[in-house]
């Protein structure tokens, strides 16, 4: 009876920390061209955030400053972006930015809360490419996939 108690009080748990929980698809970007909306080539990222390049993200600023993600509103009409927690951050680093030789285009699916302050706390992140702009961001990686 004890195993069963304490399994109901797991699997409650587990609920009611997973409530908020949610899945996202939009566009990597370092917080820096994700809080300005631009990046260094003068693109509007709140319009085509598939313009940000992985090689900007790279940079040591844009690396040490952390990612987020640009997800599409309808309200708006445009992308908003939402900064990563720490861990978030530096999962997108290892998992995608140090990893793959696409550059730009950077489609993801990121699993998580959103947190009051407009952020994600990140559970999981990983590339999604169905979600891609049409005829852009075709690379290697792609390819071979």
């Amino acid at each position: 009876m004890k195993k069963i108690t304490v399994l109901a009080i797991v699997f409650i748990i587990a609920a009611f920390t997973n409530v908020n929980a949610a899945e996202f698809k939009g566009y990597l970007s370092d917080v820096i061209c994700g809080t300005t909306g631009i990046e260094p080539y003068g693109n509007d990222l709140t319009v085509n955030p598939g313009k940000n390049t992985i090689e900007t993200m790279r940079t040591p600023a844009c690396a040490a400053a952390g990612y987020g993600i640009f997800i599409y509103n309808n309200n708006y009409k445009r992308y908003i972006f939402h900064k990563f927690d720490k861990a978030g951050s530096d999962m997108a680093k290892k998992q995608i930015v140090d990893v793959y030789d696409q550059n730009d285009n950077v489609a993801i699916i990121v699993d998580g809360t959103p947190l009051d302050d407009g952020s994600i706390k990140v559970s999981r992140i990983m590339l999604d490419k169905s979600f891609r702009l049409k005829g852009e961001g075709v690379k290697k990686m792609w390819e071979n996939e």
